[in-house]
């Protein structure tokens, strides 16, 4: 009975630990939100809906990831190690579990990922509309936008991350994004996108 207790009080602490973020994975994900439009303020999910899970699980276990090369425009594939492979996986297997804390970053707000799409409503009702399309798009996205993402996986000694987000603004405005960035001249580019899309 008593390893049973604490087993589960291991593997409660080991979620809750998993879902904080050390200094340089919050940089990251700051820097990368940073590049989308939308306004000062940052708001993101508790945590990723449960939905995207199993198909984000499914391409990251694969021995060998099937990419899309930005700067050549060309298929190709990343290749992990058999220790990469593990960090993979880890960070695959505790993805559901990770619950993100409010005021994550400077000027940012969490909402709960099952009250983001009234959120996203009620952002869209606050708007008044111009009757000039673009404007009426730049005034959605900037003001609507919400965040989902997971942990950065930082890979040959913090050079590659492998990080997924999604930003949405309403049923058919938003971006999903799983990518392999690099550092290069001391900042994170994208390098390889293994899956995403605008809509």
């Amino acid at each position: 009975m008593k390893k049973l207790l604490l087993s589960l009080i291991l593997t409660y602490l080991t979620s809750y630990l998993f879902g904080q973020l050390d200094s340089n994975s919050k940089t990251f994900i700051f820097n990368i939100i940073k590049l989308q439009p939308g306004s000062d303020t940052i708001t993101y999910t508790d945590r990723i809906k449960p939905i995207v899970i199993p198909s984000l699980g499914k391409i990251l276990l694969k021995d060998r990831i099937p990419c899309y090369d930005i700067t050549g425009h060309t298929k190709t594939e990343f290749v992990p190690s058999a220790l990469e492979m593990s960090q993979i996986q880890h960070a695959a297997k505790y993805i559901t579990k990770i619950r993100w804390d409010d005021s994550l970053f400077s000027n940012s707000r969490e909402i709960s990922v099952d009250s983001m799409w009234s959120y996203i409503s009620n952002r869209q009702k606050e708007l008044s509309f111009s009757s000039n399309t673009s404007d009426n798009i730049n005034n959605i996205v900037s003001y609507c936008s919400v965040f989902q993402f997971s942990k950065p996986i930082f890979l040959r000694n913090k050079t590659i991350v492998i990080f997924y987000f999604m930003r949405l603004c309403g049923s058919s405005c938003g971006e999903e994004n799983l990518s392999i960035y690099r550092l290069q001249n001391g900042k994170y580019q994208r390098w390889l996108t293994i899956q995403g899309a605008d809509f």
